[in-house]
């Protein structure tokens, strides 16, 4: 799918009686109904607004990112999770984070602003270096937290 079309890019995989939902791009309201059952998300959190408006991109890449067919940023995202019973999630993997808009102290403030208590379910897939395996079959949460860009 090319960015900035008016279709939403997900995945809901069902695997060994675990579901995922991967989510790279706008979340309308009836993903909230996508999200029940599952047990990993794989979410974007690609840019802070703050960081996106005063930083090198020129006006119209800005623009395009910051849009409705653009990227989610940490206050998107964190509000999701809001919305969705992130208590039932064994694990969030925190994706598609921009090296230079973006960093692991920006996303852990929106997340501890928006739900309002230590979300400690995370870990962070960075460009460089991915992110380890997550365990299906036990109660294994994120590994621990790597620094991006902090």
């Amino acid at each position: 799918m090319m960015r900035g079309s008016r279709a939403n890019t997900f995945l809901r995989v069902m695997v060994f009686g675990s579901a995922f939902l991967l989510i790279l791009a706008r979340l309308p309201p009836m993903w909230l109904r996508l999200i029940k059952g599952c047990d990993h998300l794989v979410l974007e959190f690609n840019h802070d607004v703050e960081l996106l408006m005063s930083g090198p991109y020129p006006p119209s890449l800005k623009q395009r990112v910051a849009s409705d067919l653009g990227h989610l940023n940490n206050q998107q995202s964190a509000d999701f999770l809001k919305q969705v019973d992130s208590d039932q999630l064994r694990s969030v993997v925190i994706a598609h984070i921009s090296e230079q808009n973006n960093s692991a102290d920006r996303i852990e403030r929106a997340l501890a602003e928006t739900l309002g208590h230590t979300f400690d379910k995370h870990c962070y897939a960075t460009q460089s270096e991915g992110f380890d395996w997550i365990s299906l079959t036990d109660d294994q949460r994120c590994p621990s937290l790597r620094a991006v860009n902090a």
